[in-house]
C-alpha cells in the first residue's frame, strides 16, 4: 500500500492558515521559537492607539489575504514480506504562507512582517483628499498634508511579524499526521 503526503497537504495548510490568523487576534505572537513563534506583541500601529482598536485588524482584509500552499516530497509505502510488517517513509513537506495583498505595487504584508521605510508618492487626489479632510476635522496635521511640498511621505513600519508559527502548530501537524497515517490504514 502506498500513501502520498500530498493527500495531507490541506490539512498542513488550515494549521498554517489558523495559526496566522490567531496572530492577527492577539496582535502577534513572535520569537525565537520554532517557526519564529514566541509570546512578543506586536508594536501598536497610530490607528490602533487613536481609535482603541487593534494593530493590523482596521478593515481585515490583510488577515483575510492570507494563503498556505503545503507541497509534498514524498510518500510511505506499508508491506508485508516474509510475515514482516515494513514502513516506509520518505520526504517531508514544504509550506509557504503569504499573501498577495497589495498596496499600489507595495507588498503589504511582506512591509509589515520585516518593517522598514515606506514611501508613498503625493498625487493631485491625495492632496484634494487631505484638503476635504481638513475642511471636515479642522485637523492641522491634513492641511500640513495638503500644502506639503514634499513629493512623497515616508512612513517607517516596526516589524509586525505575521507569518510565524507555534510549537504547538508543529506538534498539532504531528499528531494529524498520525492519526491520518493510522486511519489510511484501517
Amino acid at each position: 500500500m502506498k500513501l502520498q503526503h500530498s493527500l495531507f497537504n490541506k490539512i498542513i495548510d488550515n494549521i498554517a492558515i489558523n495559526s496566522v490568523e490567531e496572530n492577527f487576534i492577539q496582535e502577534g505572537r513572535f520569537g525565537n521559537g520554532i517557526f519564529g513563534g514566541g509570546h512578543n506583541r506586536w508594536k501598536k500601529s497610530q490607528r490602533a492607539i487613536q481609535q482603541s482598536g487593534k494593530t493590523l485588524q482596521d478593515t481585515g482584509g490583510l488577515a483575510a489575504s492570507v494563503y498556505a500552499r503545503t507541497r509534498s516530497t514524498g510518500g510511505f509505502t506499508v508491506s508485508v514480506e516474509n510475515n514482516i510488517f515494513k514502513m516506509n517513509v520518505s520526504g517531508g513537506f514544504d509550506v509557504v504562507v503569504g499573501s498577495n495583498k497589495k498596496v499600489g505595487t507595495a507588498p503589504l504584508a511582506a512591509i509589515h512582517h520585516f518593517g522598514g521605510n515606506w514611501k508613498i508618492p503625493v498625487t493631485d487626489r491625495m492632496r484634494a483628499f487631505f484638503w476635504a479632510r481638513y475642511k471636515k476635522t479642522k485637523d492641522e496635521k491634513y492641511k500640513f498634508m495638503a500644502i506639503s511640498p514634499k513629493t512623497e511621505f515616508t512612513i517607517v513600519m516596526p516589524p509586525r511579524p505575521i507569518f510565524v508559527l507555534q510549537q504547538e502548530d508543529l506538534d498539532i501537524i504531528k499528531r494529524k499526521y498520525s492519526e491520518w497515517v493510522a486511519n489510511s490504514l484501517k
